[in-house]
């Protein structure tokens, strides 16, 4: 009987600090975000704190701080690594260094640069699965509005089930980690009194391109929706009241 290749293991080094689980969280993160396997499995945490030169103490502050990241995921006893998020994770701790204009906005430029191609192509290859995958996200959005609540993992579940619909796994991994980076950028957009409405009207119209099979105003629907989340988000940055010392 042919036996399932088992995945590839993450290999470490020791850690450069070994008293801070803050290095070992930044270690790991850099160890799996270069990673070319989407999900390498983690050694024990016997070996893992063996090969780094830490304590299991430490060690396990610093798990648990991926763990909240979502770059872990447990399976039984054993811990997978997600390269996707580890990367996107990166990603955010390098942008948050930055003044918090760029943080939120250099984010939706990407956004412009990549979503309109994503729901052009999806349009020439969605399924009738994949329009009922949408359509359940625009309606967990429409009745999440109907009770006054913010509805901001539909709206990333929406996009990135557009990316899926490409059947291009790089582009699905692309967005879903692009997500991850926008969650400040998305819940500043819905600041505004106008945004759940806008947001709303938006989606109908990226569906309903969608649902014609028409990659052109697939494309156009996506540009003006990502141009409405950009002016909203600049309407918040603006209108918010600046931070006061104690």
């Amino acid at each position: 009987m042919q036996m399932e290749a088992s995945p590839p293991t993450l290999i470490v080094r020791p850690a450069r600090r070994k008293s801070l689980p803050e290095e070992i969280t930044e270690q790991l993160l850099e160890l799996i975000a270069a990673e070319t396997a989407e999900e390498p499995r983690l050694p024990s945490e016997r070996l893992l704190s063996e090969q780094l030169g830490v304590s299991r103490a430490s060690l396990r502050e610093a798990l648990s701080a991926l763990n909240e990241l979502g770059v872990l995921d447990t399976r039984g006893k054993t811990k997978y690594a997600r390269t996707a998020r580890a990367r996107a994770a990166l990603v955010a701790r390098v942008a948050s260094k930055e003044p918090e204009q760029e943080l939120i906005l250099d984010p939706l430029e990407v956004r412009r640069m990549l979503e309109p191609e994503v729901a052009a192509r999806a349009a020439e290859r969605l399924s009738e699965r994949d329009l009922r995958e949408l359509e359940r996200w625009l309606h967990l959005m429409e009745e999440a509005a109907s009770r006054g609540e913010r509805f901001i993992e539909y709206d990333s579940a929406f996009h990135v089930s557009i990316a899926r619909a490409t059947r291009n796994h790089t582009l699905i991994q692309l967005v879903a980690a692009l997500t991850d980076v926008l969650r400040e950028g998305r819940e500043r957009s819905f600041e505004p009194p106008e945004a759940a409405k806008r947001a709303l009207d938006d989606h109908r119209l990226i569906l309903g391109a969608l649902t014609a099979r028409d990659s052109g105003k697939a494309r156009r629907a996506m540009r003006t929706h990502l141009r409405h989340v950009e002016e909203l988000v600049r309407l918040s940055l603006r209108d918010r009241p600046p931070e006061t010392g104690a």
